[in-house]
């Protein structure tokens, strides 16, 4: 009732040790099956050995009882994180996959550069890359567009029809993360205004044109170019989807993002709504609804 978490070292797990308390008040060790059942059921945790309680104790006393059983490991190679998942294994205890902008490394005080920034998809970065604490740097196409990912948090904006890309962004600082569901020449220009070490996401090809990514400009800039498919993604990592709605709508719930709908649309004006995106005269999202 008072919110104090509750860590239990239970002695009596062989049979020698609970013939051994017999003489003692921890006589109480009884039938270790049951003693575990009792403690799942109250859900208090258990630990083993003295060292571990001795480090759960300080864990608690210096941060609180954790939110949840998903943990990260900063390790600094591939056989040390192997050991942390190896210790892990027995225990109720998860490493969740990265979501798409983790995968890009988005840190705070980075620049990530959207294009399409009015879209659907590109409108989503905004919110999210501003969130995250980076600088946005918007690209669409028209002042009524940019307006819109001004409102979205963008902290520069850039007119696709008239601006320098590349001259500006670098103008800016350059580019940490570059985010494309574009393509064509604009992916182009923006792989050109790169800093050293950048991470390229492309996502889409709504110009209709793939880029071709030229392999020495990654080399020669130390870049990392990252394919991201939801649906390839979710199967690979059934987990990592469920985690990443459950951070979205909590920033929803706090009013962290607020997803843009520029045209609700009944079901029967469908092809309409279909029109919209395809002539890119929508911005945000377009919602179809059902008949109520």
């Amino acid at each position: 009732a008072k919110g104090v978490p509750l860590i239990v070292l239970k002695v009596g797990l062989s049979d020698h040790a609970q013939r051994a308390t017999v003489s003692h008040t921890a006589s109480l060790a009884g039938s270790d099956a049951g003693a575990s059942a009792l403690l799942d059921r109250l859900g208090i945790p258990r630990v083993y050995d003295l060292t571990t309680f001795l480090e759960t104790l300080m864990l608690l006393h210096c941060n609180g009882a954790l939110s949840s059983t998903a943990l990260s490991s900063i390790s600094c190679s591939g056989g040390e994180a192997s050991l942390v998942a190896d210790v892990a294994a027995p225990f109720d205890v998860q490493f969740p996959t990265l979501t798409v902008l983790q995968k890009a490394a988005l840190a705070e005080g980075e620049t990530v550069l959207v294009l399409g920034a009015a879209g659907g998809v590109g409108l989503t970065a905004v919110e999210i890359g501003r969130q995250m604490g980076a600088t946005v740097i918007a690209c669409a196409r028209g002042a009524k567009k940019l307006e819109v990912a001004r409102r979205g948090g963008a902290h520069h904006l850039l007119d696709s029809d008239t601006a320098d890309l590349r001259a500006e962004v670098k103008a800016l600082g350059g580019a940490d993360v570059i985010y494309d569901p574009v393509g064509g020449d604009l992916f182009d220009l923006a792989l050109r205004s790169t800093n050293q070490g950048a991470r390229l996401l492309p996502l889409g090809f709504a110009s209709g044109a793939v880029p071709q990514i030229p392999a020495n400009i990654l080399l020669v800039k130390n870049l990392t170019a990252i394919g991201f498919y939801l649906g390839g993604h979710a199967r690979l990592h059934p987990g990592a989807l469920p985690r990443a709605l459950e951070t979205l709508f909590g920033w929803f719930e706090q009013g962290y993002i607020a997803p843009h709908v520029s045209h609700e649309m009944p079901l029967e004006q469908a092809n309409e709504a279909l029109g919209l995106l395809h002539n890119r005269t929508a911005t945000g999202k377009v919602v179809v609804t059902l008949q109520r």
